[in-house]
């Protein structure tokens, strides 16, 4: 504590400035203490919490702004505490959490534009809020907050919002304080809550958060302002640099990138490449063809991302620390390909929480763990690994390292671990559809499990088998050597198409014959396989990465449905559904083929089946159109559709229809919450008036009449109901 040291104490209406400290805490250290209406800015520290370090305390309608750490938390290190109605701005963490650093609760807070790191590491209690990160669930948001003013100095800095802010009026009053930093009532007149330390005036009204704008950069561009491909950066960094309060997309040619330092995403940033330079619609760039290289020159790490990165090749980075190609901290890394780089941990990439997806990474090292990647708790979806290595004494994870993360639709190959998990070191995560291949370890040449795996190939791995179980483990449904043919697992030659020759010519795809077709199971699989074909083909979902596009006798592609998300209680509507015929029999009405409805109960929907014509012969590769009736439910509530084909007596095959959710409304129940009162009548009676629209959803039951119009006819019939 720098400028306070506050213990189980209160702090309020005080500013905090200029003070450093050692360890945490560089403006105030609160334990236990409640801390409210406070500015604190320009203070620094060498541990934790730049302008503030928060354990189990409360923080409210405080502006914590330009303050400095050099390692968590550059405005506020969270610790188990609550962060209430805050503005975080330009703090700057050289780690990790820019804004903040977060192992608590946040809600209706605005943390924006920090520096050298994210706007908030931990988001698993974050609401109602503004931020880079955002994915825009729990009522978060990722937007320019449009604060009144943030240039020139930091004495003029004004945190109040403009008219139009999209952090106007989207907060919750659930827990929020009774006024904001200034006094004014919390929620106002208008009955609504702002994110961030300061409530707008009850006339102003919110606009939607702003579309990115965009950046240019070219090798071949004049390095003026970036605004076009003429005007465009010669530098990535530069771009980033130059990018305001506003959320940025910046798009770069195809070219070698040497920067000479790390490039660091935003949270509010998105990089994306693979453009030949003359491109206005991002469906016109061709990643293949225009191969666009952040190089690390073998002496530093090429990417820290806190945002998005598109479309990449990432090569010889080189770091002591963590993600030699890539750092990625809650970020999300697609159409990447990461070869030649090493670290300590995660020599290709090193994936904290983050997603990462459709990705090539090969030939990477690590002296620690995570040849190819080191995986904490993030996702990791329809990548390739291989020829990766963890050369160190007791390296785990020559491929993955996956601590608690998802791992999906995955080809891991050819890489190697000096110690345990050639292909995965799997500790506690999760391995669903993945084909791990020729891997080698001195334990586990596939897998060394401590997780789960499910609906997996591996096979043919070195010097120490195909999985090395430990612990209590959970493997179903998978093919590999040591199997006892229990949980559905099977131990056979699962016939890929080509495992010989150079390793870049290998093909995973299951031949025809394979063991692994329709021996999968569906629960818990994903929707799609690793080039993006509908699972199941089959019966069953296949083993292994690729799902089988072989001709089965009972097969179904879906192509296309109709039916509406926003439905009456009680009423009937009509449904359309396209499906082809991709197998080898012909449906009739007399062969017992129908669409079935996939519904719990049943009889959900008023219809279980819809039947072929009498008429009806759809053979290999025609399409049927089925439309039919269903009644929604009389209760209201969110329910969930979806169909597929079905042969008597109770056969589903093919694929299925995607899953729709529906919600069934109450005429004049706006609110969804099942009753029809007062509180639906002021929704209307704002709509009506122009200050507060309904949103798409609550548009259906306020026209309580049905005579498609939403007006003070629609409130009388409500009064009607509530008398009742």
């Amino acid at each position: 504590g720098g400028g306070i040291d506050n213990e189980s104490g209160t702090i309020t209406n005080c500013t905090v400035y200029s003070n450093s400290a050692l360890n945490d805490g560089g403006g105030i250290y609160n334990a236990f203490g409640t801390i409210t209406n406070c500015t604190v800015y320009y203070n620094s520290i060498g541990g934790e919490g730049g302008g503030i370090y928060n354990v189990d305390g409360t923080v409210t309608n405080c502006t914590v702004f330009s303050n400095l750490t050099s390692y968590c938390g550059g405005g506020i290190d969270n610790e188990s505490g609550t962060i209430t109605n805050c503005t975080v701005y330009s703090n700057s963490a050289l780690i990790v959490g820019g804004g903040i650093c977060n192992y608590g609760t946040i809600t209706n807070c605005i943390v924006w534009n920090n520096k050298n790191s994210c706007d908030i590491s931990g988001l698993f209690s974050v609401s109602y809020s503004c931020f880079g990160e955002s994915a825009g669930t729990s009522g978060n948001i990722k937007a320019n907050p449009l604060f009144v003013n943030t240039s020139g100095d930091i004495s003029t800095w004004d945190f109040h919002l403009q008219n139009g802010s999209p952090c106007i009026d989207n907060g919750t009053q659930e827990n929020a304080p009774s006024t904001d930093i200034e006094g004014r009532p919390r929620p106002g007149g208008d009955g609504k809550v702002c994110m961030g330390a300061y409530e707008s005036p009850d006339d102003y009204l919110p606009s939607a958060p702003l579309p990115p704008k965009r950046l240019y950069v070219s090798k071949t561009g004049n390095n003026t302002d970036g605004t076009s491909w003429a005007n465009a950066y010669t530098s990535i960094t530069k771009a980033i640099e130059s990018a305001g309060d506003d959320f940025f997309e910046i798009w770069v040619a195809k070219g070698n990138y040497l920067e000479g330092k790390v490039i660091v995403i935003p949270g509010r940033v998105k990089l994306i490449g693979g453009f030949a330079g003359s491109e206005n619609l991002i469906t016109e760039r061709d990643i293949k063809n225009n191969p666009t290289i952040i190089d690390g020159n073998n002496s530093y790490q090429c990417v820290k991302n806190y945002g998005y990165i598109d479309g990449f090749h990432v090569i010889n980075g080189k770091t002591i620390s963590d993600g030699g190609g890539i750092d990625n901290n809650e970020g999300t890394i697609t159409n990447c390909t990461v070869y030649s780089n090493s670290a300590s941990y995660g020599g290709g990439i090193c994936n904290g929480g983050g997603t990462i997806t459709n990705c090539t990474v090969y030939s990477n090292s690590a002296s620690g763990d995570g040849g190819g990647i080191y995986n904490g708790y993030g996702m990791i979806t329809n990548c390739t690994v291989y020829s990766n290595s963890a050369t160190g004494d007791y390296s785990y994870g020559g491929g993955i390292y996956n601590s608690g993360g998802a791992i999906t639709n995955c080809t891991m190959y050819s890489n190697s671990a000096s110690y345990f998990g050639g292909g995965i070191y799997n500790s506690s995560g999760t391995i669903i559809n993945c084909t791990v291949y020729s891997n080698s370890a001195s334990d586990g040449g596939g897998i060394f499990n401590c997780g789960t795996i499910t609906n997996c190939i591996v096979w043919n791995n070195k010097n120490s088998g195909d999985i090395f179980y430990y612990g209590t483990t959970s493997i179903s449904y998978s093919c590999f050597g040591e199997s006892d043919g229990t949980n559905g697992n099977i131990k056979a030659e699962p016939l890929f198409i080509n495992t010989s020759g150079d390793v870049s010519t290998w093909d995973f795809h299951l031949q025809d014959a394979s063991p692994c077709i329709d021996t999968g199971t569906n629960s818990g699989a994903p929707a799609f396989d690793i080039q993006g074909v509908r699972r199941p083909q089959g019966l069953s979902c296949d083993m292994g990465a690729y799902e089988s596009t072989k001709q089965f006798p009972d097969n179904a592609h879906f192509i296309s449905q109709s039916v509406p998300d926003s439905l009456i209680a009680g009423r009937q509507y009509q449904a359309t559904v396209v499906m082809q015929n991709t197998g080898t029999n012909t449906w009739t009405n007399a062969g017992g083929y129908y669409l079935g409805i996939i519904a719990n109960p049943s009889n959900l929907w008023g219809i279980q089946k819809a039947p072929l014509l009498e008429s009806d012969s759809i053979a290999t590769s025609e399409t049927k159109t089925f439309t039919f009736t269903i009644d929604a439910p009389t209760t209201a509530g969110n329910y969930m559709f979806q169909c597929r084909m079905l042969k008597d007596p109770q056969t589903w095959f093919g694929e299925m229809t995607d899953l729709v959710k529906i919600q069934v409304s109450v005429l004049g129940d706006v609110n969804g919450d099942g009753v029809v009162d007062s509180a639906d009548v002021d929704l209307v009676k704002n709509h009506i008036l122009g200050k507060a629209p309904l949103t798409s959803q609550q548009l259906l039951p306020a026209d309580a009449n049905s005579d498609g119009k939403i007006d003070i006819s629609d409130i009388v019939t409500m009064f009607l109901v509530i008398k009742k």
